[in-house]
């Protein structure tokens, strides 16, 4: 807030403004969102669609997790760039004067104020990390594939998923590229299970869906799957 004021960029009005709501302000830096929340994770990120099995939700998880650890190995870099900055400039700050001085001290502002940023964004990143573990450890128990070799489960996840998306998308939607590119990748999934023998794990969870069986009914009988 001091360094908002110093700058005199604010008329009174919104100086004044900007000091009644300091409490407010000072909230809001520490508890806005920076990463994905849990709702967000399991309800946005590992839909039913996109992942339609567990596996398939947890090798997603894999990857999040992933990206936030690099990101924040990434981040450490930085932080430490910018405390060797901070250090170099307080060091100048000693012999500096006049213009060469207010410079050095803007500069040495802005880079606190990125080490606090960095500081807060390295907490929610372990936040996310720590969550993205406690959804894979939920989903152990409910996958049927390897833990260690990700494609192992993706022939099913991947042929469920193109069901799926076919299942929700509309019929006015049948002539957009990208209606005919997912056909085209539904055709070679669902070719590559029969070939493999594993379509009664993949039409298993779509019994019930009427749509599913305008397409598949005749397949579903003959795996057994549904009453002649």
């Amino acid at each position: 807030m001091n360094v908002v004021k110093s700058a005199n960029i604010l008329t009174e009005d919104d100086l004044q403004i900007i000091t009644e709501l300091s409490a407010e302000l000072s909230n809001t830096f520490q508890t806005a969102q920076v990463f994905r929340t849990k709702t967000e994770a399991e309800i946005s990120v590992l839909n039913d669609i996109k992942f339609p099995t567990p596996d398939a939700k947890y090798w997603q998880s894999i990857r999040e997790q992933n990206v936030h650890f690099g990101e924040l190995v990434r981040l450490s870099f930085n932080y430490r760039r910018n405390d060797v900055e901070i250090a170099r400039i307080e060091q100048a700050l000693k012999r500096a004067q006049g213009f060469d001085k207010d410079m050095l001290q803007i500069d040495l502002e802005e880079k606190q104020f990125n080490r606090i940023e960095m500081e807060r964004v390295a907490k929610d990143r372990i936040r996310e990390i720590k969550m993205w573990s406690d959804i894979m450890a939920r989903l152990k128990p409910e996958m049927k594939y390897s833990l260690t070799d990700v494609n192992e489960h993706q022939l099913i996840s991947y042929t469920q998923r193109f069901i799926s998306t076919i299942l929700a998308t509309e019929a006015c939607n049948k002539d957009l590229d990208s209606y005919r590119n997912l056909m085209a990748q539904f055709d070679k999934a669902v070719k590559v299970c029969r070939e493999k023998g594993v379509m009664d794990k993949v039409l298993k969870p779509y019994i019930e869906s009427e749509r599913a069986k305008e397409i598949f009914g005749e397949e579903m009988k003959e795996l057994k799957l549904l009453e002649e």
